[in-house]
């Protein structure tokens, strides 16, 4: 990362290249926080919640993240599936071990592994979908392949060996309308300032 001599803080637009880092868990939006979602750290502390609010849907969440993925360009993604989390993430979930590490150039690819690890379609994962569709990144686990220290095996082969059909996330690929009806709510609880015009 190169530095900006003015203000001596580093931002991802200067670097010189990206390595996106996650740790994989599971998530009430995108259904796994995985590489595509992890991209969302590089958003600026308080413009987090206000895009949240602005894209309070999985889909249109997923286009943003998409958007997000084009514009930071990571070289390589790393899915530290080591100790995973499952349940109720991404706070208060439970560490699990799956002891994988997954290294691609395509995040929206290498998310769809993980999701085919832990038995979730990947067209269940909306960040998946999305970066599929946008041409980003490759979805089907057929054109995908894995090479280990034992040689190259299929997803299949992968999920035979690494899967957990006892991971425990929501595999509806659904929030049932939730973060939309606490994105209504939002207005109800936001402070705003009020003018005093003496």
């Amino acid at each position: 990362i190169t530095k900006d001599p003015k203000s001596q803080e580093l931002t991802i637009a200067q670097a010189d290249l990206v390595v996106n880092l996650a740790k994989v868990k599971t998530h009430g939006m995108p259904t796994l926080s995985a590489g595509m979602k992890n991209l969302f750290g590089c958003v600026p502390g308080l413009q987090k919640p206000e895009l949240h609010y602005r894209y309070p849907n999985q889909q249109a969440f997923a286009g943003m993240l998409v958007d997000l993925d084009e514009l930071v360009a990571p070289a390589v993604t790393v899915l530290d599936g080591i100790v995973a989390m499952e349940g109720n993430g991404p706070s208060s979930g439970t560490p699990t071990p799956m002891n994988v590490l997954l290294f691609s150039d395509d995040a929206v690819a290498l998310d769809s592994v993980f999701a085919a690890l832990v038995h979730v379609p990947p067209a269940a994962v909306p960040t998946c979908v999305a970066g599929a569709a946008a041409g980003v990144g490759e979805m089907d686990l057929e054109q995908s392949r894995g090479l280990t220290p034992g040689g190259e095996i299929s997803v299949a082969q992968a999920v035979e060996t690494y899967g957990r059909s006892d991971f425990d996330v929501d595999r509806s690929g659904e929030t049932h309308g939730r973060i939309e009806r606490l994105a209504r709510l939002l207005p109800l609880v936001q402070t705003r300032p009020q003018v005093d015009r003496k």
